[in-house]
């Protein structure tokens, strides 16, 4: 059967399509798709197809459970374009995060896992794991390139991610940290760590004052420069 779809934003004069299948899932999975740098958003069963989009590259992912698969396209006007996932294995990351630069245990952070390509991550807003008292965390990950990443419901950390490669049936351990939030405030943001302090690398639209690739030197009267990722 054909999925449904959820479309925003679509440019019908010139309209481009998708037609997406999945295959090696042990369950039937579900397609998300967006375009990169706009709204156009849709999901569905497979096969999938999406008519109607804006052109531009897609990011397009299948997931049932555990597993999925994430691919990029890029599509003209006009154009009608076919995505094959195929099931990805399973792997492992037993993770730790802590808080910067004390070092101490994060615990209370709801960590998932999206599959990646290219640098560019899916959708991993599913199958959440929540890190124990000692900031530690097991999830079964994409085997291949993911994106993980860790948050704190109360705000009162900054959001992580950090792209991993685990082979398949592997287990990785990672280390991960989180800046504790200033004066309160939720940051909400993510970030890598450079010599020079902590490079944005995603801000929440609540914080306009702030852009992707900004360096934060300085957060809660700790200068963040020097700091090394461990």
């Amino acid at each position: 059967s054909v999925g449904t779809i959820e479309l925003a934003e679509a440019d019908l004069a010139a309209a481009a399509s998708l037609h997406v299948t999945a295959t090696g899932f042990a369950t039937p999975p579900a397609i998300t798709l967006r375009r990169l740098g706009g709204t156009d958003f849709a999901t569905g069963a497979a096969p999938l197809d999406a008519g109607g989009l804006a052109p531009g590259t897609y990011v397009v992912q299948a997931s049932s459970g555990a597993t999925s698969d994430v691919r990029t396209i890029t599509v003209a006007d006009g154009q009608q374009a076919e995505v094959a996932l195929v099931a990805r294995a399973t792997a492992r990351v037993a993770g730790r995060v802590t808080i910067r630069p004390t070092g101490t245990s994060a615990a209370g952070l709801d960590c998932v896992a999206a599959p990646a390509i290219g640098g560019i991550a899916g959708f991993g807003d599913a199958g959440a794991v929540r890190t124990d008292a000692q900031g530690r965390f097991t999830l079964d990950v994409p085997a291949g390139d993911s994106e993980l990443r860790c948050w704190r419901l109360d705000g009162s950390v900054s959001d992580v991610s950090r792209l991993v490669h685990v082979e398949p049936g592997a287990t990785a351990a990672i280390e991960l940290s989180v800046i504790a939030a200033v004066d309160g405030a939720s940051l909400g943001v993510s970030f890598e760590i450079a010599p020079e302090g902590a490079r944005l690398t995603r801000v929440p639209r609540s914080l306009a004052m702030l852009q992707v690739g900004d360096l934060v030197t300085r957060a809660g009267g700790v200068e963040l420069a020097g700091l090394s990722r461990t």
